[in-house]
């Protein structure tokens, strides 16, 4: 196959065989053969027509964003894995937890909305009690799911509207978690 490849790449070589039989040679070497990627590209730059060229990049681009997509969905399964597996879900957790992906946009999106599905069932008691530190992290906690476009700040206010709050911050007080 290294004969094959040679021949297809020099100049001179190539031009003692006709165009179609270069293009068997060609697609031969590329069925049969581990060419390395560079030499690969290069001799489909040489032997595609730009039909053909403007297909292999479509085709390329598109593995790509499947292989993207991948790594996307088992990122978001291991976040959603580790929101599930936290010791509490009190609210100061789950600023913690948006705490952990807050430098890297694409997982603290998929952070954020992790947290706004588990939001709902943190507040669904229609008289949910939270502390006032609770409060405060329930603030930051909606705050940076505004941010992240997880929430909008018509949701947020109709958990403020079913939220009370208690002076106390003592632990038997806490019903958020």
């Amino acid at each position: 196959m290294t004969f094959i490849q040679a021949v297809l790449e020099n100049d001179y070589a190539s031009g003692l065989l006709p165009r179609e039989e270069l293009r068997k040679l060609f697609d031969l070497l590329l069925s049969q053969s581990k060419l390395s990627a560079y030499d690969a590209n290069r001799l489909k730059q040489r032997y595609f027509t730009a039909e053909e060229l403007r297909a292999d990049q479509e085709a390329r681009d598109a593995e790509a964003l499947a292989a993207t997509r991948r790594k996307q969905d088992a990122e978001a399964i291991a976040m959603r894995d580790k929101y599930s597996g936290m010791a509490d879900h009190t609210f100061q957790s789950i600023w913690k937890f948006t705490e952990n992906y807050q430098y890297l946009r694409s997982e603290m999106t998929i952070a954020a909305q992790i947290v706004h599905d588990g939001l709902a069932a943190q507040l669904q008691k229609p008289d949910s009690v939270l502390t006032k530190m609770d409060a405060v992290y329930f603030l930051h906690v909606c705050a940076r799911l505004i941010q992240h476009g997880a929430m909008d700040w018509a949701e947020v206010q109709d958990y403020i509207s079913r939220i009370k709050e208690v002076s106390d911050d003592a632990p038997g007080n806490n019903t958020n978690g």
